[in-house]
């Protein structure tokens, strides 16, 4: 994303550098389904996971559990709401991510 910032002073317009920090406190998730809402001025993107049934037993009695199984659960892990600019920011790191990693692995990405 962007290296540099401008001030919260519009009359500045003053570059400043900004500072990345990663506290090791910070939790990391893992998410398999993404769900994007919009308004006029905000994109939602909302980070969910499934929830996995647990299953216990022989074949057999796992096949019975799967068949009382009316639904799964998707958990919202979180959101987060970002202008459309900064989604489309977003979106180019996304893409220069994916394609390094297609440079150095090879062909699509793990969608599992």
């Amino acid at each position: 994303m962007e290296e540099e910032t401008r001030t919260s002073s519009p009359e500045e317009g003053r570059l400043v550098p900004l500072e990345w920090y990663l506290p090791e406190t910070t939790p990391v998730i893992y998410a398999n389904h993404l769900h994007v809402q919009h308004t006029e001025h905000e994109i939602t993107l909302s980070f969910f996971v499934v929830d996995q049934p647990f299953l216990v037993g022989s074949d057999e009695d796992k096949r019975a559990q799967i068949e009382k199984i009316e639904k799964v659960r998707v958990r919202c892990l979180t959101q987060v709401v970002v202008s459309p600019s900064r989604a489309q920011a977003m979106i180019e790191a996304l893409q220069r991510g994916l394609d390094n990693y297609r440079r150095i692995h090879g062909g699509a990405a793990d969608e599992s």
